[in-house]
């Protein structure tokens, strides 16, 4: 029964793993991937948390539970390390805009005439 006392530690670690990736893509408002990550923490939170309280005494639940906790933190200091440059399947591509620069002196006018604003030049 001791080697649960271990799982329950790793549990501990992935499960906040998952949440810090969870907060990460409701801060980044990517709403699939969010809701992918906290149904996933949920569930395993709440398994822990049941086979905690029907199947450990008094005694054991409660250093179960600190275990737990322990592991929680642990991977609330993992997560804030990990930096995810990886894509997921769900990833939306985001486009960014390019800024369009004259190159040519035609093109130069043609910018700065776009400029121009109430009688006054404004350089771009």
């Amino acid at each position: 029964m001791d080697y649960f006392f271990i799982l329950y530690f790793l549990i501990g670690v992935l499960e906040d793993f998952l949440i810090t990736l969870n907060w990460r893509y409701v801060a980044k408002e990517q709403a699939l991937p969010a809701a992918f990550f906290s149904f996933l923490s949920t569930i395993v939170s709440m398994a822990i948390v049941y086979h905690i309280l029907t199947l450990l005494d008094a005694r054991r639940g409660a250093l179960a539970i600190t275990i737990y906790a322990l592991g929680i933190a642990a991977g609330t200091f993992l997560a804030m390390k990990f930096n995810p440059n990886f894509k997921l399947i769900f990833q939306t591509k985001r486009r960014t805009k390019k800024a369009i620069t004259p190159t040519s002196s035609t093109e130069l006018k043609a910018a700065n005439l776009l400029t121009e604003k109430k009688g006054e030049f404004y350089a771009s």
